[in-house]
């Protein structure tokens, strides 16, 4: 069906945003191997959210960089359980 956005990255950075959440119930609609290239770009866009640089100083930022992390941390979490329920190899 492919993904709302057009892009797997753009639809990743949205779920690390907050624009967008993974459940069970969205997930149904993918095909394994949009699951497996959604959690490829999940990886990627948790990869560059570790690596950007914060200054000790600004919290608002760092608070933001943690639940954008959380937010990732969360979605991988809910797609590998429903990928094991599935028995979808990711």
């Amino acid at each position: 069906m492919g993904f709302p956005t057009g892009s797997p990255k753009v639809y990743a950075q949205e779920i690390a945003k907050g624009y967008v959440r993974l459940s069970p119930i969205n997930l149904r609609r993918y095909a394994p191997a949009e699951l497996k290239v959604l959690n490829n770009h999940l990886t990627i866009v948790d990869r560059e959210a570790r690596q950007m640089q914060i200054n000790d100083k600004d919290f608002d930022a760092l608070r933001n960089k943690n639940q954008m992390l959380q937010r990732l941390k969360s979605a991988r979490l809910v797609l590998h359980t429903f990928c094991k329920k599935r028995r979808v190899p990711l």
